[in-house]
């Protein structure tokens, strides 16, 4: 079953991130990419490829430092800390990120966190 929703210029943008980043690790998906390439390309390549290039550094730094944190067996250690504090600084970074996209791109749709320090 495949669902059409109302989306962000911004959410659109960082789930294709995801997708190649997923790609690049040999999972199955690329339908999905396929699909979701052809709104991409909608988007003013001016306006998309400096957000999509963050985003996928942004969501490729948190991919592989989740791998490292699954890794890691002591869950209370300094290293499983340090890497779970720098995820949640990279996933703020994304946000605003895709806040800035969303501003370029006049969405309707917008990126919102609840977090107080998140500007």
């Amino acid at each position: 079953m495949e669902i059409s929703i109302s989306t962000s210029a911004s959410d659109v943008l960082d789930r294709y991130s995801i997708l190649k980043i997923k790609h690049l690790h040999d999972l199955p998906v690329e339908q999905e990419l396929e699909k979701l390439e052809q709104v991409v390309r909608l988007l003013d390549e001016i306006g998309r490829e400096p957000y999509l290039q963050v985003l996928l550094v942004l969501n490729g730094l948190m991919w592989e430092l989740e791998d490292k944190k699954r890794k890691i067996q002591d869950r209370f250690s300094k290293e499983y800390s340090d890497i779970s504090e720098l995820i949640t600084q990279l996933n703020d970074t994304r946000a605003l990120t895709k806040r800035k996209c969303d501003d370029f791109f006049k969405s309707s749709i917008r990126e919102v966190k609840s977090h107080a320090d998140l500007q």
